[in-house]
């Protein structure tokens, strides 16, 4: 019961951005001691504080923050990261590491022209407030503070309800495509705000798509996303959702094992989400050819550039491995109850069946069937879905992060 009413405030926007002010308030005392030593410390204004979620550097932030760091040494970064991460030592040997939520974090904040991240309150010091509550109350201390949104991957859905401008504020949203550029200047965003200069991130997998498969793994990876709506709920209700029944049972099936086993491949389980992975130890592996992956051991990036296929449902990192043009297989189990509980699509700009990079199937017969015909096909993406990539994906090099440098150098200049 107190699981689903935690859900249900979840998925109120209104009484979950009224709850964000008030906690942002209570923040005030903290927050002017902070502005005032800001002023006494000096050098307001001169620094990019950049983060993810505090407690991991696996995604955008971490690639732009070495960027800056190796190409742009005269800009003065900051990463923030808890010293417990796994990659704070690798890191902190990039550049300075602040803690999250100390007061020092509070004070960078201050002493900051960019706030650039993959989400919009892991960056800022106060839990559970995000861009917005702290720019509408604090906001007139530091009238020329900007925050850059990173995203954490290419989006897929009709985002507006939670991503349009007076919800969130940004005055930068990174898009990567031609057609996510145009699907995301429909919420609401003043001219400039919308930026296509693609993922920091996809400066490293460009040099992967071409990689042979002889250099590769024999890998399927297998990652299907969250849903939210098993947020909050009890181990006993996890363990009988359709969801967790259904991965575990793909795991366990006797005609995906002879695949395996007939073909000498390797799955990688590895869900890209904190929320399933604290749920890794319950799934079982049928054979010793599946493997369990902690997103805490292992780099997502790095499997994903190891593998030869992946199979998910509905993430975004399938745009990663499209990315690099390799093959994509959607297994859609539970499409109604998912739509019922996510975003919707957006049919002028994305659908999987129209738009996606493999095909989408929604029983365990059809997957099968379907990571037969890739196998056979040495794992080679086909012609049809390439011409789909290279459709949507109209920028394809090595410069993301050097495109997103020069907005914000050219704005810094203004």
């Amino acid at each position: 019961m107190i699981g689903k009413i935690i859900y249900t405030l979840k998925r109120n926007t209104a009484v979950k951005d009224r709850l964000k002010l008030l906690i942002a308030l209570l923040y005030f005392p903290v927050i002017i001691s902070a502005y005032i030593f800001s002023k006494i410390k000096g050098n307001k204004g001169d620094l990019w504080l950049i983060s993810e979620m505090g407690i991991d550097a696996k995604d955008n932030g971490r690639d732009f923050f070495e960027y800056i760091r190796i190409n742009h040494p005269e800009i003065q970064t900051a990463f923030i990261l808890k010293k417990t991460a796994l990659e704070y030592k690798n890191i902190s040997s990039i550049g300075p590491v602040i803690e999250p939520g100390s007061f020092e974090h509070f004070v960078t904040v201050f002493r900051s022209n960019f706030l650039i991240s993959t989400h919009d309150h892991y960056v800022l010091p106060m839990k559970w407030v995000n861009w917005r509550e702290f720019k509408e109350l604090y906001g007139w201390m530091v009238p020329d503070l900007k925050f850059v949104f990173l995203q954490h991957g290419v989006e897929q859905w009709n985002a507006e309800k939670n991503s349009n401008y007076n919800r969130t504020k940004f005055d930068y949203f990174v898009t990567s495509t031609q057609s996510e550029f145009e699907e995301v200047s429909k919420y609401g965003y003043p001219f400039g705000n919308v930026i296509k200069t693609g993922l920091p991130r996809f400066d490293k997998l460009n040099s992967a798509d071409n990689k042979l498969l002889r250099d590769r793994e024999r890998i399927i990876l297998f990652s299907p996303t969250w849903r939210q709506y098993l947020a909050n709920v009890s181990d006993k209700e996890f363990l009988s959702s359709n969801y967790f029944k259904t991965i575990n049972s793909t795991l366990n099936n006797e005609k995906v094992l002879e695949l395996l086993d007939k073909y000498s491949i390797d799955l990688l389980f590895m869900p890209p989400h904190h929320e399933i992975q604290k749920y890794l130890h319950e799934f079982s592996a049928g054979s010793d050819r599946v493997k369990l992956i902690s997103i805490d051991d292992h780099s997502l990036k790095e499997v994903l550039k190891d593998s030869s296929l992946i199979l998910t449902d509905y993430s975004s990192i399938s745009m990663d491995f499209a990315y690099m043009n390799r093959p994509v297989i959607y297994f859609q189990f539970d499409q109604d109850e998912f739509s019922k509980g996510h975003y919707q699509y957006s049919d002028d700009y994305f659908t999987h069946e129209r738009d996606g990079f493999g095909p989408v199937v929604t029983n365990i017969d059809d997957l099968v069937a379907n990571i037969n015909k890739v196998i056979e096909m040495n794992f080679v993406m086909s012609d049809y879905y390439i011409d789909r990539v290279q459709h949507f994906f109209d920028l394809r090099d090595n410069d993301n992060s050097q495109r997103l440098y020069n907005i914000l150098i050219g704005e810094k200049h203004d």
